[in-house]
């Protein structure tokens, strides 16, 4: 039934439509209706081939290097090498940091100059901890089972952690009533290394992204 094969060439298609109405016009016998299919096949196919090439031009695909200290971006347009991008201080290694403290986020070692003066609203080193389960507020305070698997002294990491009961996660009290769950601040760092990319992409948007991450992460 030609009617049912319609929808697979799509009622966008001008070729396609014109072919259509070519074929039952005038097609009258089995072997020319035959040989009408094989050339509205091939033009359709070439019609897919021309915007998929147009889609692989237009992509632009950015990936972050995530490490528990540092951050690399790169990117990766069509013509173009690859790209280590750099960030506001012209350096390839950002470090994995955000800082809280002021009233506009900041980022690598802008956020690590706050860690001195406000070490409870620079999070850092906790990717790890992503993903591990924690059952109550006793795995947050001092001694328990977060601050074991964060591997670093409460004494020189002055975290103040909070527990988020609906999900079972544990947060980030940040001051001012401001909490963010570790999901939250890691997303804020791959905003940023995003604006960077495309800031370095002449303002064009990056839509496609690949994260490498520590083995224990």
């Amino acid at each position: 039934n030609f009617s049912s094969l319609t929808p697979f060439w799509g009622p966008s298609s001008f070729l396609c439509r014109t072919a259509v109405g070519a074929w039952q016009a005038h097609s009258s016998s089995c072997a020319a209706a035959h040989c009408c299919h094989k050339m509205l096949s091939r033009s359709c196919t070439a019609l897919v081939g021309c915007l998929a090439l147009l889609n692989v031009a237009q992509a632009q695909i950015m990936s972050i290097d995530m490490g528990h200290e540092f951050f690399k971006v790169a990117l990766m347009r069509q013509g173009v090498p690859l790209e280590i991008v750099l960030n506001a201080h012209s350096k390839r290694k950002s470090t994995t940091a955000v800082s809280f403290h002021e009233a506009s986020r900041v980022f690598g070692d802008d956020a690590l100059a706050h860690a001195g003066k406000a070490p409870t609203k620079v999070p850092m080193f906790f990717h790890s901890s992503l993903g591990k389960n924690f059952t109550s507020e006793e795995d947050v305070k001092p001694g328990g089972a977060w601050w074991k698997n964060f591997g670093l002294s409460e004494t020189f990491y002055k975290y103040d952690m909070g527990y988020e009961a609906e999900r079972g996660v544990p947060t980030f009290k940040l001051g001012d009533l401001n909490e963010a769950e570790g999901e939250e601040i890691l997303a804020s760092i791959i905003s940023h290394a995003k604006a960077m990319a495309e800031e370095s992409a002449e303002g064009k948007p990056v839509k496609d992204l690949v994260v490498t991450v520590p083995s224990d992460a």
